[in-house]
């Protein structure tokens, strides 16, 4: 695990489809959700792990996390 995204008091949504289930695949520089408007752009490739689905999302929980391979 390299860091857990945390749902701030604006609203998150994935983008595409990193949403669907564990260990969906990111790039370097892949957009892999909105905080608001402001997107969440992968810094290394890695996975999301654990992505919550919209009904348990609760401010300053995670949203998911996000891993390096290893």
């Amino acid at each position: 695990m390299e860091e857990a995204v945390i749902l701030s008091q604006k609203e998150f949504a994935f983008c595409g489809h990193f949403w669907e289930r564990s260990f969906v695949p990111f790039r370097l520089g892949d957009v892999l959700g909105l905080h608001g408007e402001a997107p969440l752009v992968a810094r290394y490739d890695g996975v999301v792990v654990f992505p919550t689905v919209e009904e348990h999302l609760a401010v300053g929980s995670p949203v998911a996390y996000l891993a390096k391979r290893i």
